[in-house]
C-alpha cells in the first residue's frame, strides 16, 4: 500500500527514508549518514555515467542536502515527527485490519479502490477534454470572426473600386459626349449698335439653317442679350459658318472649344490615377474622404469654368477699331472721293443724311 503524503510532508520526500535513518536519529547520526551518502552521490563522482544517470544522481544529491537541512532544523522536524508517527500508526492499524479481513472483503476493498481510481482518472480526463474543447471552440469562434472581418473588408474594397470605376466611366462618357456636342457648336456674337433688331433664337436657327445646314438647338447666353450658342446637326456646318462671318462687321462666329476645362479635368483624373500607389497604406475611411474631396474638387472646377464661359463678354474686332480710329470711314461714292479733307467729308455726310429734315440754310449755320 503506497503511503500518501500530507501537507506537512516535504516536497522532496521523506527525509528519514532519503538518509536511511530511524525517526530517533540524533544530529551526529544524521551528519554521518549525510557524509556517507554524499560521497556516493556527489557530481564529481559520476564520471563515466550516462546523462540520464547523472541527472538522476544530481536530483538525489539535491534531495539529500534538503533532507539533512530539514532534520537539523527543530522547527521543521518536530511537527513532521508528530505527523509521521501518526501516519505510521494508522498504516500499521490498516495493515492489521487487512490481515483480519476475509479474502472476500479484501477483494471488495480492492475493487472499490480500483473504481475510485478509475472514476478519478475519468473525471480528470473529462476535465481536460472539456478544457480542450472550450479552447478549440474559442479558436473556431475567433477564426469565424476573423473570416467575417476579412470578408467585410474585401466587400468594402470591391464596392469602393466598383464605384470608382463607374465614376471614371461616367466622367469619360460625359467628356466624350461634351466633346461631340462642342464639335457641332459655334458661338455667335453680334453688335447691337449695328443690328437695329436683336435676333431671336428662332430667327437665328432659321437664318443659319438656310445658309449652312440644319440647326438642332440655339441657346441665348450672356447678360447683354447679344450672344448665343448654336448647335448644328452636322460638324461640317460649323467651319463654313465661322468663315462666313469672319469679315462681318455685324456678327462674328467662333468654334466652341473648352480646352481649359478638358485639361483641368484630365489633370485631376491623371493625378488621381497616378497617386494611387502612394495611398496603398491608408485605411478605408481616409481613402473614402480623399476620393470624396477629389470628386468635389472636379465638380467645382467644372461649375466655375462653365460660369466663366457664360459670363464672359465678346467684343468684335471691327467694333474695337471703330471706337479708337479717327477719322471716320465714309462711303466710297463719287460725292465723297472728290473731297480732300475729313471736315468736308463730314459736312457732305451731314448734308446727305439730314436732307429733307432741315433746310440747307439752317444746316450751314449749324456747320459754321
Amino acid at each position: 500500500m503506497t503511503t500518501s503524503k500530507t501537507s506537512s510532508t516535504p516536497s522532496f520526500g521523506d527525509p528519514y527514508e532519503i538518509l536511511g535513518l530511524d525517526q530517533s536519529a540524533s544530529e551526529s547520526v544524521i551528519n554521518k549518514a549525510f557524509r556517507k551518502l554524499s560521497l556516493q552521490l556527489h557530481p564529481d563522482k559520476q564520471q563515466g555515467k550516462t546523462e540520464s544517470e547523472k541527472k538522476r544522481t544530481s536530483t538525489q544529491f539535491h534531495n539529500l542536502k534538503e533532507a539533512k537541512t530539514f532534520l537539523l532544523t527543530p522547527s521543521l522536524r518536530q511537527p513532521y515527527d508528530l505527523e509521521r508517527t501518526s501516519r505510521l500508526r494508522r498504516k500499521k492499524q490498516d495493515h492489521a485490519r487487512d490481515e483480519q479481513m476475509t479474502a472476500h472483503r479484501r477483494k471488495m476493498k480492492q475493487d472499490l479502490a480500483e473504481k475510485e481510481a478509475f472514476l478519478m482518472k475519468k473525471t480528470v480526463d473529462e476535465n481536460k477534454l472539456h478544457k480542450r474543447n472550450r479552447k478549440g471552440e474559442k479558436s473556431k469562434i475567433d477564426l469565424i470572426n476573423k473570416l467575417r472581418s476579412e470578408g467585410k473588408r474585401r466587400r468594402e474594397e470591391h464596392a469602393e473600386k466598383t464605384a470608382e470605376g463607374h465614376l471614371k466611366r461616367a466622367m469619360k462618357l460625359q467628356k466624350k459626349e461634351k466633346e461631340e456636342i462642342q464639335s457641332r457648336q459655334v458661338r455667335l456674337k453680334w453688335s447691337r449698335k449695328r443690328i437695329s433688331i436683336s435676333p431671336s433664337e428662332h430667327s437665328i436657327a432659321d437664318m443659319l439653317s438656310r445658309r449652312f445646314g440644319e440647326v438642332s438647338n440655339v441657346v441665348m447666353i450672356g447678360s447683354k442679350g447679344n450672344s448665343a450658342i448654336v448647335t448644328f446637326r452636322a460638324v461640317s456646318s460649323c467651319q463654313p459658318c465661322v468663315d462666313f462671318y469672319a469679315t462681318s462687321d455685324e456678327m462674328r462666329a467662333t468654334l466652341v472649344v473648352d480646352r481649359e476645362e478638358d485639361s483641368t479635368l484630365n489633370d485631376c483624373v491623371d493625378s488621381s490615377t497616378n497617386n494611387f500607389s502612394s495611398y496603398d497604406n491608408e485605411n478605408l475611411a481616409d481613402q473614402r474622404k480623399r476620393q470624396a474631396a477629389e470628386r468635389e474638387h472636379i465638380i467645382r472646377e467644372m461649375m466655375e469654368t462653365e460660369r466663366q464661359s457664360k459670363s464672359e463678354s465678346f467684343i468684335l474686332p471691327s467694333q474695337k477699331e471703330s471706337e479708337n480710329v479717327y477719322p471716320l470711314n465714309f462711303p466710297n461714292s463719287d460725292n465723297f472721293v472728290s473731297l480732300s479733307t475729313p471736315l468736308e467729308k463730314l459736312q457732305q455726310f451731314e448734308k446727305t443724311f439730314l436732307n429733307g429734315m432741315i433746310s440747307e440754310k439752317v444746316l450751314m449755320k449749324m456747320q459754321v
